[in-house]
């Protein structure tokens, strides 16, 4: 997941990408999901986040799996 989120990052600077715990996510719908890794689409106001299924809304990407920490890469 570290070199999906570098990738994402030198590709799309502006987009911030965090890696959480997929615990975190339980009720929501991942963009991507295989082999327990989740990818959402996610809207920032700097302090809420809401998830999204529009890329074109996105400005954050958020990494999840199984035993993940919290924090940005």
């Amino acid at each position: 997941m570290s070199e999906a989120a570098a990738g994402w990052r030198k590709r799309y600077p502006d987009v911030r990408v965090i890696r959480i715990s997929a615990v975190e996510l339980f009720n929501e719908e991942p963009v991507v999901e295989f082999r327990g890794r989740r990818v959402y689409f996610a809207t920032s106001t700097g302090v809420c986040v809401s998830v999204t299924a529009e890329a074109s809304e996105a400005d954050m990407l958020i990494l999840a799996e199984e035993g993940a920490y919290d924090g940005d890469y």
